[in-house]
């Protein structure tokens, strides 16, 4: 179970938002663009990131070693002013349908990308004591089925442990595999390190599909805390792949639960000074909340990514 440290997601996604940033104020020509073909992605490199030699390696090895490339491809012919006013009324039309679905693909994925780093980075509690993991049977159809749960202390294990899963009635649900260590990262790092929570497998679960006597597990990581108030904090979930017709599941995956090295609050407050001169109004207007006192926080998705776009256009 290794990973790409959590120290070098810090600069390579960084470096990734200014990109897409730099690319979404390119995109802001005097006519719209059709380009045949085009589509926007991301590029990683850090080697063989699931190697145990990417693993063992200094975090200022890893960083120099990351690459984030934005980069296009397709066949493109600029549309010059004089060129776009000779175009039949038709033909201008259909450049600004498509311009706008390209451009709304770039500050869409600006979005997510800066999204993830606030939530991954933003605002993380410097004592979280706890990950609850929750198994539940994958469903397509209707909402999935929770299996069983377990809270886990943070705390270093000595290798693989295991522990009870238990049902929504307080019964034996089957057994978790799992690990936990800290990592502490290097001197001047936005981190103090991470928690890492290794869930290796599961075994003995209970059947959810009544036809095979099977189920699709897949399990949620949630790290909690406390406020002053004796209230859960809940930080957003991670997720392991859904594992298809098996009650003793191998999942191997490893998910990390960032230590921030600045005090809580830190980053948020950075990023409202530094936005205050395009936009009026809070950057909490925009993303889902750090954490919450309830696991299922409701966002209006569709509404803050067009305040997104709006403080966009004004910038």
């Amino acid at each position: 179970m290794s990973h790409t440290p959590a120290a070098s997601r810090t600069g390579s996604r960084s470096r990734n938002n200014r990109k897409l940033a730099n690319l979404g104020n390119e995109l802001n020509v005097a006519v719209p663009q059709k380009w045949v073909g085009s589509s926007v992605a991301l590029g990683f490199d850090v080697g063989t990131p699931w190697s145990s030699t990417t693993r063992s390696r200094s975090e200022a090895e890893v960083r120099r070693g990351v690459i984030v490339n934005v980069f296009d491809w397709g066949r493109s012919e600029l549309n010059t002013v004089p060129k776009h006013c000779h175009l039949r009324k038709s033909e201008q039309d259909n450049r600004a349908k498509y311009w706008q679905y390209y451009r709304g693909g770039v500050y869409k994925l600006a979005y997510e990308a800066a999204r993830l780093y606030h939530h991954w980075f933003g605002n993380g509690s410097q004592r979280w004591e706890a990950v609850i993991v929750a198994v539940y049977d994958f469903d397509s159809q209707t909402k999935d089925d929770l299996i069983g749960t377990v809270s886990l202390p943070l705390a270093a294990t000595d290798g693989a442990q295991q522990a009870q899963l238990l049902d929504k009635e307080g019964r034996a649900a089957g057994n978790l595999t799992y690990s936990i260590e800290f990592w502490t990262a290097s001197p001047g790092s936005r981190l103090a390190g991470a928690w890492r929570v290794g869930l290796v497998a599961a075994s003995d679960l209970a059947s959810h599909d009544q036809i095979d006597q099977s189920s699709d597990p897949f399990a949620k990581v949630t790290a909690t805390t406390w406020d002053t108030g004796n209230e859960a904090i809940f930080r957003p979930q991670f997720q392991t792949c859904v594992a298809k017709a098996t009650l003793s599941p191998a999942w191997g995956e490893v998910f990390e639960v960032p230590i921030p090295a600045s005090p809580r609050g830190f980053l948020t407050e950075a990023l409202q000074r530094g936005s205050m001169d395009i936009m009026d109004e809070a950057l909490s207007h925009m993303f889902p909340p750090i954490d919450s006192a309830d696991e299922d926080v409701t966002w209006d998705e569709t509404h803050a990514f067009q305040r997104w776009l709006s403080a966009i256009d004004v910038a």
